[in-house]
């Protein structure tokens, strides 16, 4: 069987039974093959979009030469230490998506109340960066890893957590200021609804030109403006209103109308999704910006769909709730892996994985 369709099958599985109890030894007990199945799908990833470049660059990355490669210094290091050691680049992937697994693991089983729910939505829209795009994989694991320092509000934590994530990728600039959203924003429901509702026809004005002349003069250099914010540049394309922003529009006032806002981790929650909302407004205009640079916002509706979930009281709207989750996910499952589809196998994964030690 082809593994994302094994992985989805399992993880809807592991959902279903995770939705009638929350007895965290009876959900990881069902929930294991689908775990397992991820595991392998990411320790063995030979599919990834962007996997030739990867493997061209351990190859030429070396101890003497890091950090005068042209990429991000951390994963520059990450890949000479391990080539240093006798490790091969999938030994590489095998660190980083290990050290992913059980960031996730670990911040998934202390604050999701459905535990197999949150790596369903982890799969369905944020796996592909472990798979296919991993410096920034590693960017997000960081980012996640700062949540419980956001929770606490241990600011300097939070900022080596920054700086670990900048070093993989500098899309992560957009989330450095979460630390003070998530701490300081104290808007209700109501309030937040109306600026909602004010910023949101930003989403159909083409902000392209506005956004290119603050990066500019924000020191960003020509040639990235040229790429990514003009008119025919080569990676430009404008996201405007699409049916992703409405459903997390739905997703979110699904949570913030059964949020306990007095509840600090509901609150921090209510924050980042809120101002999520409010960037990708402006940001819309460029695609690139509003997927990958706010996902690391994004990602936290791993946590926060399980709490709507598990706060919605009346019955019929917690089923009809469960039942759209359930449905935009598997969706995007199949919708965002057709790339892979036809290209990945598991039959060799744990014996490349034994290989590679």
């Amino acid at each position: 069987m082809n593994p994302i369709s094994l992985c989805g099958g399992l993880l809807v599985i592991g959902v279903l039974i995770n939705l009638t109890t929350r007895d965290k030894f009876a959900v990881y007990y069902t929930f294991f093959p689908a775990f397992l199945a991820i595991c392998l799908l990411m320790f063995d990833n030979k599919f990834g979009v962007d996997q030739s470049a990867y493997l061209r660059m351990f190859d030429q990355i070396n101890i003497d030469n890091w950090n005068e490669y042209g990429t991000n210094p951390g994963y520059a290091l990450l890949n000479a230490i391990v080539k240093f050691f006798g490790g091969d680049y999938w030994t590489l992937l095998f660190i980083m998506n290990l050290f992913s697994m059980t960031v996730l693991t670990v911040t998934f089983n202390k604050y999701s109340p459905f535990i197999a729910l949150s790596w369903l939505i982890y799969f369905s829209l944020h796996m592909g960066y472990n798979l296919g795009i991993v410096r920034q994989g590693m960017a997000l694991t960081f980012t996640i890893m700062s949540f419980k320092y956001i929770l606490s509000k241990e600011r300097n934590k939070y900022l080596l957590c920054m700086l670990a994530a900048f070093f993989f990728h500098y899309s992560m600039v957009t989330f450095i200021p979460a630390y003070w959203i998530a701490n300081r924003i104290t808007v209700n429901r109501r309030k937040a609804f109306i600026i909602m509702a004010i910023a949101f026809p930003l989403v159909l004005v083409n902000l392209l030109d506005i956004i290119g002349l603050v990066a500019s003069k924000a020191g960003l250099p020509q040639w990235q403006i040229e790429l990514y914010l003009t008119e025919g540049g080569k990676y430009n394309e404008r996201a405007g209103l699409s049916p992703g922003l409405i459903v997390r529009m739905l997703l979110f006032f699904g949570f913030a109308l059964s949020a306990d806002l007095n509840d600090r981790l509901q609150r921090v929650l209510f924050n980042l999704y809120f101002v999520y909302l409010l960037l990708y407004f402006p940001l819309s205009s460029i695609s690139i910006l509003s997927s990958r640079g706010l996902d690391y916002y994004k990602v936290f509706e791993c946590i926060t769909v399980p709490l709507a979930v598990l706060n919605i009281k009346n019955i019929y709207w917690k089923m009809v709730y469960v039942c759209f989750v359930l449905a935009f996910f598997i969706y995007s499952i199949f919708n965002n892996y057709t790339v892979y589809v036809k290209e990945t196998n598991l039959d060799s994964a744990l014996k490349s994985i034994m290989n590679s030690f």
